[in-house]
C-alpha cells in the first residue's frame, strides 16, 4: 500500500488497531525504498505523530530519519530535518534526538543554501528542549566554520540559529564567546550579511547576560552607517534606535550619535527617512538629548549651505523632525533661518520652505514665531516663478485654519488677491480658489468681501478656464450671508456667459445661477436669477 493511501484510511487503520503494522511499513520505507518515497515517509510519519497512541511507535522511525540526514539528496536531507524538529515534540526518548544533533551540524556546512537554513531552524526549533540543549551548546562552537566559509546562506544560517539559540539562558554563555566572531559579519564583504548581522545584534541585546559584549560592537555597527548599501545603512540606523532601549547601551550609542546625525543629509530618502525617525525614537531618551539637539543644530546649518539640496533637504526634514515635541525647541529657534529661504535663489528651495512653514503651522509651540514669518511668506506671492506663487497661496491659505495666524494673514490677503490679475492663469485660478476657503472663516470674511469685485472682473477674462473658477467661486462665496450683497451687484456680468462660446463655461454659469437661485429671494435680481436658472 502506498503512502497517500495510508493517509486517506488513517481513521479506519486507527479503528482497526493496525497501528504497529502502519508505523512497522513506514519505518520498512524509510529503510529500503527509493528516495522519493523515503521523503513521503518522512513527511506521513508527522502526521501520525500527533496521535497519542501512536507515540511510542514513531520514536521507531527517529533512527531512520538519522540515516535520512546522510542522504546525498538534499531534497530528503531537508524533509528529514524538518521531521526531525516536529517529532521532537512527540517523541517520548528524545535521547534518539540528540543522536541526530551531530549530523544535523554537518548539514549546517552543506553546499545547498536552502538545506543549510533549514538545518539551521530545526536546531533552532530542537533548543527549546531542555534535554537537547547541553548537545546543542557543544556545537555552537563548531559554527565558526560556517561563519568563516564566506558562502553567504551559510553565514546568514548561522546568524539565523545564533539569533533564535539567545532567548535560552543555558545556551547564552557559550553565544557571548562567540559575539566577537559574529560581529566580524559586520565587516563582511557581501552586503546581506552585513544587513544579517546588524538586525541580529537587537535579537541578541534582549538579553541582559550578552549586553555587555554587545556594547563593545556598537562602534563596529556604527561604521555600517557610511556602508556602500543604503540598505545596510538603514538597518545600522534602525538597530541603534532599538539598541538605545537599553540603558547600559546609551553610553556608547551616545558617541556615534554625530555619525548618525550625517545620514539626516543623506541623498538616499531611505536613509534619510530612517535616520530622521531614528533621532525621534533617541531623543525620548534624557541621556541623549544634547547630543541629539546639538546634532539638530548641526543640520540646520544645511539651511545655509552652498549646494541647493543640502538647503532643500534641510528644509524638509525640519518638517518631519517638528513631530518629536523634544525637538521643537531647536526647530523653533530655526525657523527664522528657514524664512530666510523664502527669498532663495533656487525656486525649489523656496517651495520647501514654503510648504515645511504649512507643515510647522500645525505645531501650537511653534505658531508665534511662523506668526512673525508670515509678511516674508506673502511677499513671494510677487515671485516671478508661478510656481513659487501657488505654493505661497496655498501656505497662506493653509496656515489661515489657525486662529492664532488669522489676523496676520487677514493683513496680507491683499496681496493674495493681487494674484487675480497675474498674467498667469495658474495665479489667477489659485488666488480665486482660495477666496473660497478663506471665506469660510468668520475673521477673514470682511476683507473677502471688499475683493469680491476684483474677483467678478475674472469672469470676463480671455482664459475660459479662469472664467471658470471665477465663476464656481461666486457660487461658494454666495453661501455666506456676509458676502451675496457684494455678489448680487455681479449677477448680470455672470449671466452675460450663459452665452459663452465655450460649452463648460455656459454649463457652469448655469450651475452657478441655479445656485443663486436659492438665496434670490432678497436679491433685486431674484426672479430674473430664477428665469435664467430655469
Amino acid at each position: 500500500m502506498y503512502i497517500s493511501g495510508y493517509l486517506k484510511e488513517i481513521g479506519q487503520i486507527l479503528r482497526n488497531d493496525a497501528v504497529n503494522g502502519c508505523i512497522l511499513q513506514l519505518i520498512n520505507i524509510l529503510e529500503k525504498e527509493k528516495s522519493t518515497k523515503k521523503e513521503t515517509a518522512s513527511e506521513r510519519a508527522t502526521i501520525l505523530a500527533q496521535y497519542t497512541r501512536l507515540q511510542e511507535d514513531i520514536d521507531g522511525c527517529i533512527a531512520q530519519l538519522a540515516d535520512l540526514l546522510k542522504s546525498q539528496e538534499f531534497s530528503i536531507q531537508k524533509t528529514a530535518a524538518q521531521t526531525t524538529a516536529i517529532l521532537a515534540h512527540y517523541t517520548t526518548q528524545q535521547g534518539a534526538i540528540n543522536s541526530s544533533l551531530s549530523q544535523l551540524e554537518n548539514l549546517l556546512e552543506n553546499e545547498v543554501s536552502s538545506v543549510q537554513m533549514t538545518t539551521a531552524n530545526t536546531m533552532a526549533t530542537l533548543a527549546q528542549y531542555t534535554g537537547l540543549q547541553k548537545t546543542i551548546d557543544s556545537n555552537i562552537s563548531h559554527l565558526e566554520n560556517l561563519l568563516e566559509n564566506k558562502q553567504v546562506y551559510g553565514q546568514k544560517a548561522a546568524v539565523q540559529m545564533i539569533t533564535a539559540l539567545a532567548q535560552y539562558t543555558e545556551l547564552q554563555d557559550t553565544i557571548n564567546d562567540n559575539i566577537p566572531q559574529l560581529a566580524t559579519l559586520l565587516d563582511d564583504m557581501n552586503s546581506y550579511v552585513r544587513e544579517a548581522a546588524a538586525n541580529m545584534m537587537v535579537k541578541l541585546a534582549q538579553s541582559t547576560k550578552l549586553r555587555e559584549t554587545i556594547n563593545g560592537n556598537i562602534p563596529q555597527l556604527a561604521n555600517l552607517l557610511e556602508d556602500e548599501s543604503w540598505i545596510v545603512q538603514e538597518a545600522a540606523v534602525e538597530t541603534m534606535a532599538t539598541l538605545a532601549q537599553y540603558s547600559e547601551l546609551r553610553e556608547t550609542i551616545n558617541d556615534n550619535i554625530p555619525q548618525l546625525a550625517n545620514l539626516l543629509e543623506d541623498i538616499n530618502s531611505h536613509v534619510q527617512e530612517a535616520a530622521i525617525k531614528a533621532m525621534g525614537t533617541l531623543v525620548q531618551y534624557a541621556d541623549l538629548q544634547d547630543t541629539i539637539n546639538s546634532s539638530i543644530c548641526q543640520l540646520m546649518n544645511l539651511l545655509e549651505n552652498e549646494y541647493q539640496k543640502r538647503r532643500t533637504t534641510a528644509a524638509k526634514a525640519m518638517a518631519t523632525l517638528a513631530q518629536y515635541t523634544e525637538l521643537r525647541e531647536t526647530i523653533n529657534g530655526n525657523i527664522p533661518r528657514l524664512a530666510n529661504l523664502l527669498w532663495d535663489m533656487d525656486s525649489d528651495v523656496r517651495e520647501a520652505a514654503v510648504e515645511t512653514m504649512a507643515t510647522l503651522a500645525q505645531y501650537t509651540d511653534l505658531q508665534e514665531t511662523i506668526n512673525g514669518n508670515i509678511p516674508q511668506l506673502t511677499n513671494l506671492l510677487n515671485d516671478e516663478n508661478w510656481r513659487t506663487q501657488i505654493s505661497a497661496a496655498r501656505t497662506i491659505v493653509a496656515l489661515a485654519q489657525y486662529t492664532e495666524l488669522q489676523e496676520t494673514i487677514n493683513g496680507n490677503i491683499p496681496q493674495l488677491v493681487n494674484l487675480l490679475e497675474d498674467k498667469d492663469w495658474t495665479s489667477q485660478t489659485t488666488a480665486a480658489k482660495a477666496m473660497a476657503i478663506l471665506a469660510q472663516y468668520t475673521e477673514l470674511q470682511e476683507t473677502t468681501n471688499g475683493n469680491i469685485p476684483r474677483l467678478a472682473n475674472l469672469l470676463q477674462n480671455m482664459n475660459w478656464r479662469t472664467r471658470i473658477t471665477a465663476i464656481e467661486t461666486m457660487a461658494t462665496l454666495a453661501q455666506y450671508t456676509e458676502l451675496r450683497e457684494a455678489i448680487n451687484g455681479n449677477i448680470p456680468r455672470l449671466a452675460n456667459l450663459l452665452q459663452d462660446p465655450y460649452f463648460d463655461v455656459q454649463e457652469a454659469a448655469i450651475e452657478t445661477m441655479a445656485t443663486l437661485s436659492q438665496y434670490s429671494k432678497a436679491s433685486k435680481y431674484g426672479i430674473f436669477i430664477t428665469h435664467c436658472s430655469q
